[in-house]
């Protein structure tokens, strides 16, 4: 099942998506931001029986954010060093 971000009125989209596409050195911090948005999105969502949903986003969004941060780990240590 395809879950779309559309229509869950949360900002952890946005800082989803600026991580997910994010190209520059402050890509763990983004990252970490991300996850502390849909942290505590989550938390305040647990009380709510409508949104599984949402829930499901925000599970599928910290496991991709999870592997961009080891993509970026990798790139990291895989780049060549300047001289």
């Amino acid at each position: 099942m395809t879950l779309s971000m559309r229509g869950f009125p949360a900002p952890w989209r946005e800082l989803y998506l600026a991580a997910l596409f994010e190209s520059n050195a402050s890509v763990s911090d983004r990252i970490e931001l991300t996850e502390k948005a849909l942290l505590e999105r989550e938390r305040t969502l647990l009380s709510d029986p409508n949104s599984g949903e949402e829930r499901r986003a925000i599970r599928n969004a910290l496991d991709a954010l999870r592997a961009l941060r080891l993509a970026h780990r990798l790139r990291k240590k895989t780049a060549p060093r300047a001289a």
